[in-house]
């Protein structure tokens, strides 16, 4: 099953790429095709993605597939807790 990634972002935010390279890193280590979908913190989808799931920091990180949905936001995440979600929402 593939994985839905929203990842919410700023540029020049150097823990946003630092999330965004872990993210792709796992998807390729476990074997899981992941659709990264990135938006800029500021736009229309972005803040649509962001109130609907309660996120108030940079990464915003929404990781969805059979009906499970996993919200990281700021600095709560690490890359066990990544993987681990990416997992459960790919069976």
């Amino acid at each position: 099953m593939k994985v839905q990634v929203f990842f919410i972002h700023a540029d020049d935010c150097l823990h946003c790429k630092q999330a965004l390279l872990m993210i792709e890193t796992i998807a390729v280590k476990i074997k899981v095709e992941c659709e990264i979908l990135k938006y800029l913190f500021d736009t229309p989808a972005a803040l649509g993605i962001a109130a609907n799931n309660d996120i108030d920091d940079l990464p915003g990180i929404v990781i969805s597939g059979n009906d499970k949905k996993y919200v990281f936001m700021g600095k709560n995440f690490n890359e066990e807790k990544l993987t681990d979600a990416i997992r459960k929402a790919s069976k």
